[in-house]
């Protein structure tokens, strides 16, 4: 709700909700409009969000399963709901949408490889998100104590609810129908980086399944013990406190204004006719950092270049030195397209090599030497204009701000130490 980025998951969230209901009404009654009505709802779920084929499952699992027609009509309705999602897919990709390359947004059609070794980490990181602790309150505490919480509330949680549907699963098909459909249903997520609005949809099986298990609980729990009874509440409450109690909270963090006195740098200010002139960011540790400094500048009517472009992200030591009057080469001994973020426009499926030539608008990259897994390790700038020209206005990330770059003498040397190393730009020992 308070990303934008993310509002169109409540919209594909409803329509396939929507979608699962009127399936249900065609499986109960057998009426042609029903699995039509599904079908067309399915469709403007999908064209919500592509996410949305993380919710096919719960239709195929549920002609297996819960339909109690005759075979043939169980094969029209999932029929009905394949040709939708095979259709759209088919268009999708003709108009040339999709990923390609990408190290983050990973095609698992086109590169299969990266998405099978990604799979682990993200689908159990998607759990992290769902039985965790919303992201927001990163504001409020440390990432450790954060990553510690979610990771104990996320065992908790999902130790608790394989082992009850693994008890339960063969005495109703109810359970087998929500833990089938979530379980293939996160799959096809893991093409993206984990993150909660992906949630919205396998997530109402995940959320069935512990109200199940809750329900279950609670209508045995005369037979429990009193310490089995309360170890068996504090399981099923763990999530209703999660969500039900710290989203709000959560939504209020996230809504809340952000304080924006770190990105009123008074040296930046300090730059002259900072709006008609470009930025060159040599160094930023993470690429998202500089969109972050500059959007907020501009929102509290602060100046900011009229165009920011970034030559390198790395949290490590970066050198650079200056090889004419028009060139820069950077150098960094990890390499670089290691900041997540740059993942998402090239990740290992597209490797660099020694040699490789991009011209941009405004300058002309070599990559002069790169590490052995095809990232760059030394790369060379080309600009048009003079680096020394009134219009270029050469900053790097100090923290959490951008900072003016002191330019080095031809054939000199500089160094931006590491994020970790919070010293000022120094001259490198030689």
């Amino acid at each position: 709700i308070s990303w934008l980025a993310g509002r169109n998951a409540i919209v594909a969230a409803t329509f396939l909700a929507l979608a699962l209901l009127l399936y249900d009404q065609a499986g109960r009654t057998d009426r042609l409009r029903f699995a039509l009505g599904s079908a067309f709802t399915f469709l403007l779920a999908l064209l919500s969000a592509e996410n949305v084929i993380s919710g096919a499952p719960l239709f195929a699992f549920y002609s297996l399963l819960l339909d109690r027609r005759a075979l043939r009509a169980r094969l029209a309705s999932v029929g009905s709901v394949a040709t939708v999602a095979l259709g759209w897919l088919y268009v999708n990709r003709a108009l040339g949408f999709g990923s390609v390359d990408s190290g983050s947004y990973i095609d698992p059609l086109r590169d299969s490889v990266a998405f099978w070794s990604a799979l682990g980490p993200r689908y159990w990181g998607l759990l992290n998100l769902q039985f965790g602790i919303p992201n927001h309150f990163l504001t409020v505490a440390t990432l450790n104590m954060w990553m510690t919480l979610n990771t104990l509330l996320c065992l908790l949680c999902v130790s608790a609810l394989a082992l009850w549907t693994l008890r339960s699963i063969g005495k109703g098909r109810e359970v087998a129908f929500w833990a089938l459909s979530c379980t293939v249903g996160l799959v096809p997520l893991a093409a993206a980086p984990p993150h909660e609005r992906l949630l919205t949809h396998v997530g109402i099986g995940l959320w069935m399944l512990v109200a199940l298990m809750a329900v279950s609980i609670f209508r045995s729990a005369r037979t429990l013990s009193k310490s089995a009874r309360a170890a068996a509440a504090l399981l099923c409450c763990l999530p209703y406190v999660s969500y039900l109690l710290a989203s709000p909270v959560a939504l209020a963090l996230a809504s809340a204004p952000r304080p924006t006195r770190q990105f009123a740098s008074p040296q930046l200010n300090a730059e002259t006719n900072l709006a008609q002139r470009s930025a060159i960011i040599v160094n930023a540790h993470s690429l998202l950092l500089p969109m972050e400094v500059l959007a907020e500048r501009a929102r509290e009517g602060l100046p900011v270049p009229s165009r920011a472009t970034v030559l390198g992200a790395t949290e490590h030591e970066v050198e650079i030195t200056r090889l004419d009057a028009h060139t820069l080469e950077l150098y960094s001994p990890s390499g670089y397209l290691l900041d997540p973020f740059a993942t998402y426009w090239r990740g290992p499926s597209a490797p660099l090599k020694e040699g490789d030539r991009i011209s941009v608008d405004g300058y002309d990259v070599l990559v002069v030497k790169v590490t052995p897994d095809g990232r760059p390790l030394r790369v060379r700038f080309n600009f048009r204009l003079d680096l020394d020209d009134a219009s270029l206005c050469l900053l790097y990330s100090d923290g959490l701000e951008l900072k003016p770059f002191a330019l080095p003498g031809l054939g000199q040397h500089s160094i931006i130490p590491s994020f970790a190393d919070r010293t000022k730009q120094r001259a490198p020992k030689r």
